[in-house]
């Protein structure tokens, strides 16, 4: 018998087997459990599938791969809605169905709208804790760039701009620097963040809301990629969760492809109606000049191809003609030259089919010159 630890009780010993077989058993089968039964489940599923070692993915951790589908997730959900609300499955399931079936989804789309407030919030409150500070560590250096970036990642319309109160807290944060040259920041993080709170303020103005002169002046200029995220933020508005989220991007996706095919219908049939007609045809003949590039081109094409038949030419006679004999190497020859009569023939030499060559020795006997110079 194998030895099992003495911890892993007989609840533990059902659940991971039901967790291994997870997406095998219908939906009518989880009627029994309530939400922290499913949320244990889920939270041992995503422990057991995580990977080993990695970085970067899904999670952080190397995830390629949600820990359960979003095809067994929405029958569940759909058809026991008890569990449909866990907000477990939505942190540790749902955002990385999201992620990973939308990775190329809208700025505006890419938090639940009560994530996005929470994350500005936090960026705001980053930045007023290292305002109170006299001097700044690298810690906190870290904290600000961490907090501008997550500021200049975030779409914002006006009504998020006055609900998560980033804007105060940014123009607060920038007039103690001003202030105070003690506290050491980059001028590039310094620079982003001015330009990020002008884009937002003239982004107000547009809307009309009641802006200084100067941000009046420059409204014309103002950043348009930011105008074109508020259709996309009142999308996410009404989603508070991943799986709300899940639902919108499915359908927005779906209304995209299908605008998208109505458009490519209608520039067919504007083609249809609207085709240019030809008013005159021009024969090659009447003009001199094509005359000319055709007759050049008729010269290119025939020099080419006499060139091209006497280099097969001169492949083919080369393969027929007999191979180059190369002199001949050894004591006999160095022999025979010092002599200054040629190397005796012990062999005869017939031709083959293929170019190929066949050495048939003879059996004469040598020559009587040949013997009075060895005596």
């Amino acid at each position: 018998m194998s030895y099992k630890p003495s911890h892993l009780t007989l609840a533990c010993l059902c659940r991971d087997t039901i967790v291994k077989n997870l997406e095998r058993y219908n939906a009518e089968a989880f009627q029994i459990l309530d939400e922290s039964e499913w949320e244990d489940i889920i939270r041992r599923k995503h422990e057991m599938s995580r990977p080993k070692r990695g970085k970067g993915g899904l999670d952080g951790t190397g995830r390629m791969n949600p820990a359960v589908t979003d095809k067994f997730l929405l029958e569940i959900e759909t058809t026991l809605p008890h569990l449909g609300t866990s907000k477990v499955v939505d942190t540790l399931v749902w955002k990385d169905i999201v992620n990973f079936k939308f990775k190329s989804r809208p700025k505006g789309l890419m938090w639940p709208y009560s994530m996005l407030e929470s994350r500005l919030k936090t960026a705001g409150e980053t930045l007023l804790d290292v305002r109170k500070k006299e001097n700044i560590d690298e810690e906190n250096k870290k904290q600000v760039i961490r907090a501008i970036k997550v500021m200049c990642n975030s779409p914002m319309d006006v009504e998020l701009l006055r609900s998560s109160g980033i804007g105060k807290s940014a123009q607060k944060f920038i007039n103690t620097c001003s202030k105070n040259e003690k506290l050491g920041l980059e001028k590039e993080s310094m620079h982003a963040l001015h330009s990020l709170l002008k884009s937002w303020k003239m982004m107000a103005s547009s809307e009309g809301v009641m802006m200084s002169e100067n941000v009046k002046a420059d409204e014309n200029r103002s950043n348009l990629s930011q105008f074109g995220l508020s259709e996309h933020i009142a999308i996410a508005r009404k989603n508070a969760s991943w799986r709300e989220l899940f639902s919108a991007l499915k359908k927005f996706d779906q209304e995209k492809r299908e605008n998208q095919g109505a458009r490519m219908r209608e520039r067919r049939q504007r083609l249809n109606s609207q085709r240019p007609k030809i008013v005159k045809v021009r024969h090659k003949s009447s003009n001199p000049k094509a005359l000319k590039m055709t007759a050049k081109m008729a010269m290119v094409t025939t020099q080419s191809k006499m060139h091209q038949l006497r280099t097969e030419a001169k492949v083919t006679s080369t393969r027929r003609s007999p191979p180059v004999q190369k002199p001949a190497k050894g004591f006999g020859a160095a022999v025979a030259f010092a002599t200054g009569s040629h190397k005796r023939k012990n062999a005869t030499i017939v031709d083959m089919a293929g170019g190929k060559r066949l050495k048939i020795p003879t059996t004469r006997p040598p020559a009587r010159d040949f013997k009075r110079k060895m005596r």
